[in-house]
């Protein structure tokens, strides 16, 4: 089943669950993640999230693109190939409520394009934040968290550039963290 593309619309952020697969490497990274954040919800009562990847839904001359941090970098692909791919209730809609500036959203995401993928900041970074009840984060900040990006870092990094200020901690994001977020309305994609 082809999802409608309609549904989306520039600023969204796209959670998407990537199954596991035993023969499939690059879905093992995903399982991770999920294990360490469902852990961490476990502990603290939070809700199960299952997913384990963000997009970040950008216009540009009327077509839509997602923008993510994957294995190659921080990519601009074509939103309805990567909806191909997809099952349906494994994306979540996230549209923020909040405002911000549009242009600036656009402006960065084209800025990053090509950025490498953090792997130390998914991995080991997470996992230390994770493990220490969210009190210790050992990754960059500020700026030098703009040299490598990971998926969720780059989607709420994205508003703060264009005038979320209160998400200046944008390296400690992960999955999760937009999930359980009252700042977005949510919908599962159709």
């Amino acid at each position: 089943m082809r999802m409608k593309i309609n549904q989306f619309k520039h600023g969204d952020t796209l959670l998407i669950h990537i199954p596991w697969e035993w023969n499939k490497i690059e879905t093992y990274s995903g399982a991770c993640i999920r294990f360490f954040i469902n852990m961490w919800n476990k502990l603290t009562n939070e809700p199960h999230c299952r997913f384990n990847h963000a997009e970040s839904i950008v216009e540009i001359d009327n077509i839509l693109y997602a923008f993510g941090a994957i294995k190659n970098g921080f990519k601009q692909r074509y939103l309805e190939e990567i909806l191909e791919k997809k099952i349906p209730e494994n994306y979540l809609i996230l549209t923020p409520r909040f405002n911000y500036d549009k242009e600036l959203y656009k402006e960065q995401a084209i800025k990053w394009k090509d950025i490498k993928y953090d792997y130390a900041g998914t991995f080991f970074h997470q996992l230390i934040r994770l493990t220490s009840f969210e009190l210790i984060w050992i990754g960059k900040k500020g700026e030098k968290a703009n040299k490598k990006l990971y998926c969720t870092e780059a989607a709420k990094g994205l508003y703060y550039y264009a005038g979320k200020e209160d998400y200046c901690d944008f390296p400690k994001c992960d999955p999760e963290d937009l999930f359980n977020s009252l700042e977005f309305d949510k919908k599962l994609a159709i």
